[in-house]
């Protein structure tokens, strides 16, 4: 990645891949190629291949490790839909993009038949982002003017057109939906000359439309000296660029450590794939990870290809989480998080006290009770009135915080709270549903799972009975409250399996069906030495750091709380690997 591109109409270029084949007549004098077959034989030179395609994993985490947003022109090298270029490793980057959201990204192409099909489908995700850019080249009426009609079908938040080289006049141009003009002459030996009533007419035609015109070059065959001026003055509108803030270092070294498996993958196969082949200019690419498929929209934490974050395992405990103890679980599981994210909210569908003589059994309690106090707003529900006084008693504790307690069935309230707008898409939001039985419908897991739409989904912690769990499926004859709870009409099969075969089962429902990446089902034992298993809390996320989090506090829970000074010394330690990284 060139961090001060000399190209005119952006900051910085990212090339995952590099090489390409000629298709057009712009094509004829690429800069791209002059430039790398240079190199073809130099040992250790990027270019040791030439032009030849060649996939670069090892780029991938780049704009990850960019402080400062910058517009990001993606393969100024290449051209990232061409033939050889597989699908899997096209979304693997399409991702990055996604992630990397304080940047702007250009992504432009003379293959637009693909990335409008890629774009419609399985890059969806990504045709909506605002930050990221879709453009075309056009050089001339036969070959260029086309591809315009492809973007305008594809399902862009900003889409744009690179004319350049400019080869002829292309008279009346129909710019409908089109949000962005670059217009410049070709450059370096051999150049064809641009006639400025070429560029004009364009320029008057974006005008007329509302489009930003950016003018970026006369250029020819020294085109420092033919400049970028017309008429007079120099043309740089750009569409308004999206604004969002760069993540806490944490955060970004949780992405870059998310991706890396990524990049070893694609890497191996990379390798694997050179060691047995002999041709030196082959203009394919062989070396697609197989199985590495994605869904449509992927999963909201770090998405990249069919890849789940691998689940913690739970290492011999001295004292394992019993039910006395499964609360403080949840308060120095939190007690964690926020230390990452500095703030959260909470939310509590079953939040009443279950033993009024057992104060730290009680989450909400202690959740709220728990320093330092960066929680913002808390919303808990109970349907009982006795244990909604003591809810509104709690409340009344801490009068300057934002406490929310609500009377009724939590699956129904629910909807109001989402639909009002309190729970914002940016905040960490956690939401413990600490159900007796068959309380909790699967349709309310739905609507948690599928509400935010940026950043991270909000994080369940659902506790699935276990012990008694046949025996009340036996005994409930409302079959209608079986399908609320489960969501569909196969409970007696699955209530056939062993109790780990339900608790797994059940999670990879989570990944399946609700779209976490991490779903762990952590054992709450009967009493302090162990016993009978009487509920999996099933911890479902899509936050990188969480698993280990979560592994931590299943460890810690009932052991004496760190200080927050010890803690916030491990977490720095992280941050200042990532201000070291490369950038």
């Amino acid at each position: 990645m060139s961090n001060r591109s000399k190209i005119e109409w952006t900051d910085a270029t990212w090339n995952p891949l590099r090489g390409c084949v000629k298709i057009s007549p712009g094509c004829k004098h690429c800069y791209a190629e002059v430039f790398a077959e240079r190199f073809r034989g130099v040992l250790g030179h990027p270019y040791e291949q030439g032009f030849d395609l060649q996939l670069v994993p090892d780029k991938l985490t780049e704009p990850l490790r960019w402080r400062t947003p910058r517009m990001v022109f993606v393969n100024s090298m290449s051209d990232l839909f061409q033939d050889g270029v597989p699908d899997e490793y096209i979304i693997t980057v399409a991702h990055v993009m996604a992630i990397a959201k304080w940047h702007t990204f250009q992504v432009l192409t003379k293959r637009p038949q693909r990335m409008r099909e890629l774009l419609s489908d399985k890059l969806l995700f990504a045709a909506r982002a605002p930050h990221i850019w879709w453009g075309v080249s056009v050089e001339d009426k036969q070959y260029g003017v086309p591809r315009i009609a492809q973007l305008r079908t594809a399902p862009a938040q900003v889409r744009f057109l690179s004319i350049e080289p400019l080869l002829e006049d292309l008279g009346q141009v129909d710019l409908t939906g089109i949000h962005w003009v670059i217009v410049g002459g070709e450059s370096g030996p051999g150049a064809r000359p641009m006639q400025q009533v070429w560029v004009e007419s364009i320029r008057d035609q974006c005008a007329a439309a509302r489009i930003p015109f950016f003018f970026k070059q006369w250029g020819g065959v020294q085109k420092s000296k033919t400049g970028r001026i017309l008429n007079g003055r120099t043309y740089d509108e750009q569409p308004p660029r999206s604004s969002v803030p760069v993540p806490e270092p944490i955060r970004r070294f949780a992405f870059i450590q998310d991706l890396e498996r990524t990049v070893a993958s694609w890497r191996s196969t990379i390798v694997g794939n050179r060691s047995g082949s002999k041709t030196r200019r082959s203009r394919g690419v062989q070396n697609a990870p197989a199985a590495r498929r994605v869904e449509e929209e992927g999963p909201y934490l770090f998405e990249m290809p069919e890849q789940t974050t691998p689940e913690p395992q739970i290492a011999p405990l001295t004292e394992p989480i019993w039910t006395e103890n499964k609360a403080r679980l949840i308060e120095r599981y939190l007690y964690y998080f926020v230390l990452v994210t500095k703030h959260g909210t909470y939310i509590d569908g079953f939040a009443g006290p279950q033993w009024l003589d057992k104060p730290d059994m009680w989450a909400a309690k202690l959740v709220l009770e728990s320093e330092p106090r960066w929680f913002r707003h808390f919303h808990l529900f109970d349907r009982e009135k006795g244990k909604v006084d003591h809810l509104h008693a709690l409340r009344n504790l801490y009068p300057e915080r934002d406490i929310h307690v609500y009377q009724g069935d939590f699956n129904s309230l629910l909807p109001d709270l989402l639909q009002s707008g309190k729970i914002t898409q940016r905040e960490a939001t956690f939401c413990l549903l600490d159900q007796i039985t068959f309380e909790c419908h699967w349709a309310t897991l739905q609507a948690l799972a599928q509400y935010k739409t940026v950043g991270h989904k909000i994080e369940l912690f659902y506790f699935l009975p276990n012990s008694w769990l046949l025996r009340a499926l036996k005994q409930q004859r409302d079959i209608q409250v079986l399908k609320n709870w489960w969501g569909r009409d196969d409970w007696e099969t699955w209530g056939s399996l062993s109790r780990e075969e339900r608790a797994r089962s059940f999670a990879a429902r989570f990944k399946q069906e609700l779209g976490y990446r991490s779903v762990k089902p952590w054992p709450i034992y009967e009493r302090r030495d162990g016993g009978n298993i009487m509920y999996y809390m099933i911890h479902a996320t899509d936050h990188p750091a969480a698993p280990e989090l979560m592994a931590r506090a299943y460890r810690q829970a009932v052991k004496p709380k760190e200080s927050y000074e010890q803690l916030q010394m491990e977490f720095k330690s992280l941050a200042i690997e990532i201000e070291l990284a490369p950038c």
